[in-house]
């Protein structure tokens, strides 16, 4: 079934966020488009919009039970995100009244499935409302006279964290090997908190320090990058899910260890910690692994989000 109803044959496959509480939704979804879709989850609808706000969805999935009879005004939220005005919206109710759902649809829902879940479904769902969101971007494109612009991933992935040299290389090295590869983005829950009204100099040295302290824990082929106002990305090559999970429990717990100070004054910190990773296996089966790379950004930004709004934990992409 899977392998025949396939939605998208795409190098990177498309991106779903699952905003849903019930684990059995959940991992019905993950079981259901898991071969053939990135997902990622979202607990509250901060998070949700967050996430919209921060990468490319392809798809949205939510559970009405979440959004507490305020369905509209969510719906009204996610439409006005940037960029996420033709987004296929699908959601999961037990009310399937066409009346119902032709008001939800004009404030911009593209679809609805019943409870209890069924995979056909899920799949035809998907598929008639990626059709429309096809259909409507190409109308919008034609309608602007916008040329499709081309763009090169490596390009833009060195752009976008200013990689150095040495960086470069080892990425594009680890990527062409087509090796196993793990990301790592966490984020100082407390920074913005505890670094404001102090001047830029005191606050980089903080961030130095935390900077030292990382290093310190990673190996010789890992690869920090500091993203600004406490956030860090780290890549881990030749790297699996478990062995970057340990290396992160060793990180959040040598962070949340230590006593940090600001001009004299001690203080704890904690950290928010999401990983996103790529087999061998499916490393090979890419021919694009700057674009795979792409999404493990993608990805672990998601779980990161996620991990805020959910207590700081550790999110690692579900097996």
């Amino acid at each position: 079934m899977k392998e025949n109803m396939k939605v998208f044959e795409d190098i990177s496959p498309p991106l779903v966020l699952v905003f849903a509480r019930a684990s059995l939704h959940v991992q019905f979804l993950r079981n259901c488009l898991g071969s053939n879709h990135d997902i990622v989850e979202s607990s509250t609808p901060q998070a949700c919009l967050e996430m919209l706000n921060n990468l490319s969805v392809d798809f949205l999935i939510f559970d009405e039970k979440l959004v507490k009879g305020e369905v509209e005004l969510f719906l009204t939220e996610v439409t006005s995100s940037t960029g996420y005005d033709r987004l296929p919206i699908i959601m999961i109710s037990r009310n399937l009244k066409k009346q119902y759902f032709r008001d939800l649809n004009e404030v911009g829902l593209s679809g609805m499935l019943r409870e209890p879940l069924d995979e056909t479904e899920v799949f035809i769902t998907l598929k008639k409302c990626d059709r429309r969101h096809q259909m409507e971007a190409k109308i919008s494109m034609i309608a602007t006279r916008i040329p499709k612009q081309s763009h090169n991933p490596e390009i833009e992935f060195k752009h976008r964290f200013l990689l150095n040299d040495k960086a470069s290389k080892k990425i594009k090295s680890t990527l062409e090997k087509k090796q196993s590869l793990s990301l790592l983005m966490m984020e100082i829950d407390q920074f913005h908190v505890t670094t404001n009204g102090y001047e830029d100099s005191i606050t980089e040295e903080l961030l130095d320090t935390i900077e030292e302290k990382l290093t310190m824990e990673l190996r010789p082929q890992d690869i920090l990058i500091p993203l600004g106002g406490g956030k860090f990305m780290i890549i881990l090559p030749k790297t699996s899910k478990t062995a970057a999970r340990i290396l992160a429990e060793t990180v959040q717990s040598t962070i949340e260890l230590e006593a940090f100070s600001l001009d004299g004054e001690y203080f704890h910190l904690t950290v928010s910690m999401g990983i996103a990773s790529r087999k061998i296996e499916e490393m090979q089966a890419s021919g694009a692994p700057m674009v795979q790379l792409n999404r493990l950004v993608a990805l672990a930004t998601g779980y990161v989000i996620e991990s805020k709004h959910s207590g700081g934990q550790i999110i690692a992409e579900e097996s």
